[in-house]
């Protein structure tokens, strides 16, 4: 038999070790120790009250580390000092100091007289392990299954009752995605996307799609989640409201986790669709009852067709403008009487009636005249901010009666001929007078520029632009429509400036020369500008190239130091990012951003692209070429490429004797050779 060779076990391998045992300490013989290593946020006194009160909830779950304090002859004092536990020890006492425990009650404490207090205390903070916040998670979940209210477990782990709804949300989510949450394959803003939905199914087939990709950046978890919803900040949500939307049977979700708190989307946009019209229905029907020829109801109505139409100006109220002038010259003087000093608190009450009497008067609906309302008509949409926007006094062109015939020959004959003159006479005899009368215009400049000026207006107010001695006619026509366009701050002032100018011009245009004669002649200067700005056209179209007339639109452009971007345009997915190829794009954001910004959103699909891209570019002042203003210097060589163009095609028109007649063709001699 072979002999066992399995070496017997040494008993003394192992060291017995000796672990201190708990004592209890009464608390008025304990001391904070210098020797704590942890300083920042120690005496935190918000912190220190919440751990009070979760002791006196829940009482001491931790011993405090302490070592004896020894007299001036090393003997033990009797006193302990507290390297590890400062915050526990402040918070007994400050429990003892409101009387809700004893001074002197007993505090478990583990004694050491070993080793070095400070690296007692390094060991007690750095070998703790936090708590994972998934664990967290489930202990509200687990608390909330057993009854516990939101309130009561906000109140007990000293945080808002938001911050509870935030975290059971998390708890609540997918199986799937609190195991890789767990297994650190997401992170906890990623799961807190992911949580914009309760919806198990959803998310695990984001989750799926994403890891597929390899993207799983948050933003990019709630893109997915929210392609076919609504956001509550959009118009159309603000105008149905959120109550109604509800109680009609449509679903919100609520993102718990956004910084307002207030995010949240609508599930259901046909029905939000439903409401939008019935809506824009009633506010219809309601201005046809009122008077109105016609009305269009819309979420949004296209930029050029209101630019088609003329706009017919509300009805004055004298009474009300004096009111106006009154209320304004109050206030000037009350603020002109207080400057610098302090206002007296009736005083104060006194501007703040007349500003909000002011602004109710200049807010008021416009009224019209009835006899208006029968030939005119109206828009109905709805602003940015949700609210239904009412715009009125549009006359179409087959109801305008400035465009009658038979009004305008009622209105007067004295162009009409003498009875005997022949048509050809009257016409001989008024080409003498407008040869005449052109020479005389070409010396007075102030005549002339009254002259195109009513010519302009009758052509942009009045639409009878045929009307003016002076043949000169401004094409206003818009070619182009764009989202938004019509909402483009730009856009709004020029409509604003010309119903401001249409309000102060005659309603005949029969009264117009003599209502421009009137004006100063810095009011005719401004209306003079506005007229002409109506009918500047830079829109390039496939049929139509434009070319010459988009480099006067760079002189224009650099004669009035214009800047796109000071205008406001924003690169975003309707007005640019999502018409273009992916690589444009990535083009834009590489030029706006970096292109460490491009290379992170390369392998998005282009929905998802042009949408981060705009996230991206907002604010970079980004332009795209055809809104990029060229160096001046490069517009004037242009301009000189295209005379000399000009210049050599009229050289090649007249080259070669073929072009002259024949017989300046011929020299005197073949001429007389010929003639014989």
């Amino acid at each position: 038999m072979a002999p066992n060779t399995k070496p017997a076990r040494n008993t003394k391998a192992i060291p017995d070790l000796a672990l201190p045992a708990a004592i209890n300490i009464p608390l008025n013989q304990l001391r904070l120790s210098d020797a704590n290593v942890r300083s920042i946020g120690a005496n935190d006194r918000e912190a220190i009250a919440g751990l009070a009160d979760s002791i006196a909830r829940h009482g001491l779950l931790q011993s405090l580390m302490v070592r004896p304090l020894l007299d001036d002859d090393g003997e033990p004092s009797g006193l302990y000092e507290v390297p590890g536990g400062g915050r526990r020890l402040r918070a007994l006492q400050l429990l003892a100091k409101q009387k809700r425990i004893a001074a002197d009650a007993p505090v478990p404490c583990i004694a050491k007289s070993n080793g070095h207090a400070q690296s007692d205390s390094l060991a007690e903070n750095s070998d703790r392990e936090e708590l994972h916040p998934l664990d967290q998670f489930r202990a509200f979940a687990a608390l909330r299954e057993k009854g516990v209210g939101e309130a009561e477990i906000a109140a007990t782990f000293r945080v808002t009752p938001a911050v509870v709804r935030q975290r059971l949300r998390l708890a609540a989510a997918s199986p799937v995605l609190l195991e890789a949450y767990g297994a650190d394959e997401i992170n906890l803003d990623q799961l807190m996307a992911y949580c914009l939905t309760e919806d198990h199914a959803r998310q695990e087939l984001v989750f799926k799609a994403l890891k597929t990709s390899g993207n799983h950046a948050d933003w990019m978890v709630r893109r997915m989640l929210t392609e076919e919803t609504v956001e509550t900040t959009d118009r159309r949500a603000r105008f149905v409201g959120l109550d109604a939307y509800v109680a009609a049977g449509g679903s919100v979700m609520q993102d718990l986790f956004a910084e307002n708190g207030r995010d949240a989307y609508l599930q259901n946009p046909t029905l939000l669709t439903r409401l939008v019209d019935e809506k824009l229905a009633v506010l219809r029907d309601d201005l046809i009852a009122r008077g109105w020829k016609w009305v269009e109801a819309a979420v949004q109505v296209p930029y050029e067709i209101r630019q088609k139409l003329r706009r017919l100006s509300p009805v004055n109220d004298p009474a009300l403008d004096d009111r106006l002038e009154t209320l304004i010259e109050e206030l000037d003087d009350l603020n002109e009487a207080h400057e610098g000093d302090a206002i007296p608190k009736r005083v104060e009450k006194r501007i703040a009636a007349l500003e909000a009497e002011i602004e109710a008067i200049e807010n008021a609906p416009e009224v019209f005249a009835e006899e208006d309302m029968a030939i005119a008509g109206a828009f109905v949409t709805i602003d940015h901010h949700g609210k239904p926007c009412i715009e009125a006094g549009f006359v179409r062109k087959e109801d305008d009666p400035e465009n009658c015939t038979a009004k305008a020959a009622a209105d007067g004959h004295e162009g009409t001929p003498r009875k005997g003159l022949s048509d050809s006479l009257m016409q001989d005899l008024t080409s003498y007078r407008t040869v005449a009368l052109r020479d005389a215009l070409a010396s007075d400049f102030g005549v002339a520029f009254l002259a195109v000026l009513h010519a302009m207006c009758l052509g942009i107010f009045y639409h009878r632009s045929h009307d003016a001695a002076l043949q000169v006619k401004l094409d206003e026509n818009f070619p182009a429509s764009a989202p938004g366009l019509g909402e483009w701050p730009p856009a709004r002032a020029i409509d604003e400036r010309h119903t401001a100018w249409a309000a102060r011009l005659p309603r005949s245009r029969h009264g117009l020369w003599q209502a421009l004669v009137d004006l100063s002649d810095a009011d005719r200067a401004m209306l003079f500008a506005h007229c002409a700005s109506r009918a500047i056209n830079a829109v390039r179209q496939k049929h139509l190239p434009h070319d010459d007339a988009i480099r006067n639109a760079h002189e224009i452009a650099h004669a009035l130091g214009f800047d796109m971007v000071r205008a406001g345009w924003q690169p975003t997915v309707d007005t640019y990012l999502g018409r273009v190829p992916k690589a444009l794009i990535l083009e834009a954001v590489a030029e706006g951003r970096d292109q460490a910004s491009a290379d992170i959103i390369s392998h998005l699909k282009k929905a998802e692209m042009a949408r981060e891209a705009e996230r991206l570019l907002a604010g970079s002042g980004w332009l795209p070429d055809p809104l990029r203003l060229p160096d001046l210097s490069a517009v004037v060589a242009d301009a000189k490429v295209a005379a000399a163009e000009d210049a050599d095609a009229d050289d090649s028109d007249g080259d070669g004797e073929g072009d002259l007649p024949d017989f300046l063709n011929r020299d005197e001699g073949e001429g007389a050779a010929a003639d014989t």
